[in-house]
Parts: structure tokens; sequence; C-alpha cells
């Protein structure tokens, strides 16, 4: 979702109206690699990006952005890991010393992290094989490697979250997996999921690139999360959903003439922000309640021959079940009132 949102930044030209920016996008996303467990092949990303900032205090606010987030959703087990992957003076040498310390265990890596040696070889850190795991137990730690730069950035960081009682846990073998992020990465992961599947959403800081896709050089942050991972986490920790909210007023016209009042009348307050729905194909008064009850709908109104005839309305209230008779011609003051007492 990154680059997507970087390149669409620079197509607009955005950097023309202002330097610093928040965004947010949300939507269908593919995976090239294959499908697993929370882990599909299509699936919805929430994120945002905030570029135009490169100072430790943003950080920290997307930081705990991703925490409220969470938090507001009830799911609970979470673990917030961080780390910095410094600045290019610092992954230079770190890759040097990561080289230097796999080399002689070489044959025992993965295929895949074999393949990421010469390649990108600071990604075999985020390697979920065991075999992988027990060699870098003694890797270096980047954090020894830090430029002065980098480490006051990550220190002040981590200071402004203590401040801010967030918790987490610094995890030097963090460096999530994609090659433009430098300094400050993070993820919230679930120690419910457990496995290699556990994050729940993450993201980091990305200096360089907008300049390096042909944009301006302004530096960036932000995170993204899998809407499918988070609904599968609520669902396992038993969070509990609230029902969908129905219509305030289920409007049943009986005859051509209620139907065209009922249409009239429920324009009008819909323009007056009353949820409204109809039953155009109501026959029965009692078929369309029970229809009425199934869409949660709160109060039901009833437009018959015989209301039609007196001008007086049937108003229900589905919860107390109380019924009243309301004149056509105090119809829309009284259902307004009803709705806004709410």
């Amino acid at each position: 979702g990154t680059a997507s949102v970087m390149r669409a930044f620079i197509e607009n030209n955005l950097s023309q109206e202002k330097k610093f920016h928040k965004l947010y996008y949300m939507g269908p996303m593919f995976r090239y690699d294959r499908p697993q467990k929370g882990r599909y092949r299509q699936h919805h990303q929430l994120g945002v990006e905030i570029i135009g900032d490169k100072s430790f205090e943003i950080d920290a606010e997307v930081i705990d952005m991703l925490v409220t987030l969470f938090k507001r959703l009830e799911l609970k087990n979470l673990k917030l890991l961080i780390n910095s992957i410094g600045d290019l003076e610092t992954r230079t040498n770190y890759k040097k010393a990561l080289l230097d310390f796999l080399k002689p265990n070489f044959e025992n890596l993965s295929e895949e992290s074999k393949a990421r040696f010469d390649k990108n070889p600071m990604r075999i850190l985020d390697s979920k094989d065991e075999r992988d795991k027990k060699i870098l137990k003694e890797a270096p730690s980047i954090l020894d490697f830090l430029s002065d730069a980098a480490k006051k950035h990550f220190e002040n960081l981590l200071n402004l979250l203590d401040k801010l009682d967030i918790k987490y846990e610094v995890d030097s073998k963090l460096v999530r997996g994609l090659d433009y992020y430098d300094d400050t990465v993070f993820e919230v992961v679930s120690e419910k999921l457990g496995g290699a599947q556990n994050s729940l959403g993450g993201g980091g800081r990305y200096n360089s690139l907008l300049k390096s896709l042909g944009g301006p050089d302004l530096p960036g942050i932000g995170f993204a999360c899998g809407l499918e991972r988070i609904l599968q986490t609520m669902i396992e920790e038993e969070v509990y959903f609230p029902e969908k909210e129905g219509p305030f007023l289920y409007i049943i016209p009986i005859g051509e003439d209620a139907k065209d009042f009922a249409i009239l009348l429920a324009k009008d307050l819909r323009h007056h922000k009353i949820s409204v729905d109809i039953d155009l194909n109501a026959k029965k008064s009692q078929k369309s309640l029970s229809l009425a009850d199934k869409l949660n709908a709160k109060n039901a109104l009833i437009l018959a021959d015989d209301e039609m005839q007196k001008k007086v309305a049937s108003f229900k209230n589905l919860d107390k079940r109380e019924q009243q008779e309301i004149k056509f011609e105090d119809l829309k003051n009284f259902i307004r009132d009803k709705f806004y007492k709410l």
C-alpha cells in the first residue's frame, strides 16, 4: 500500500500544495506469495502514511495510533515490538558484520536465507525458519552499530513512548519485510495467534522512498494492518461484535396512495439525517412488522387504507411494543422529536 500511495503522491504533485501530509487508505490488496492461514491471496488493508516530518515525535504519534486502534477493538494479549535499523551508514557497517557472522554458517541456513545472503542479508533476520532462528541467536545486534544520529533518534523515541505509557519490547532482529525502511520499525503481534502469522500490523520510517521513486526528497513514516487478520483475532478472542444498527423508522404502506405518501415522507426525513426504510411490497402489516424486526428497526409506521382515509398513521415502537396514532399534519415533527431525543 505504501508504494502505491507514494506514486499517487508524486503523480498528483501533492508536495506543491504543502510539505506535510497525513494520509490513509483502505482497500483490497493482492499477494504474490503462497497463501497461508490468516494470509490470503486477496486481503483488505488499512494503512496510514505521514509525509514531510522526520521527528521522533511523529514516530510516537503513528505508533500510538496503531496501538490505540487495537485497544479500541478490545484486543488483548498484544505486544508492541520496536527496533531501529538506523540510517545508511548504520546498515552498511552492520551488513558487513552480519555477513562475517553468517559465512561460517552458510550451509546450515534455509534455502530462502541462502538466496537472501547476497541480495539483502538483513532480511535473514526476519526468517521464521527454526534453523535460521537458532543460528541468529548469536548474531550481532544492529543496535550496536547505530550512528550517533540514529541512536539519538531511537533513544528519544523510546523515552517519549515511556512518557506516553506505551509498553514495548525492543527486538533487535525486527527488520520488517520491505527493503525501503530506515530508522524506526515496529510491529504489533498477538500472543493469541502464535506462530509465524502473528503480526496484526506494523510499519516504519522510509525517509528515502519518495526520492527513489522520482519524487521530492521528503521523509515519511506509516503503518498497515490486514483487516482479515484483525477479524480472525477478534473472533478467537471472542470479542463482542455489536449488532448491525437497523433503520430508525420502517414504513409499511399498504396501497398505492399509502406508497406515494411513504416515499415523500421518507425523502423529507432522510434530508433530516433520519434513517428510513420502506416495504414497497407490503401486503399485510403483521408480515411487514416481522420483517422490520429482522432488520432491527427501532420503529414502524403503518399506513393502510383506514389510516389513509382518516389521515392518521399508526406509529409503533418495536422495542417497547407501544403503539399510538399520529395525525398526518403532526407526523414529521413527531418523528423528528423522537429521533433527536435519542
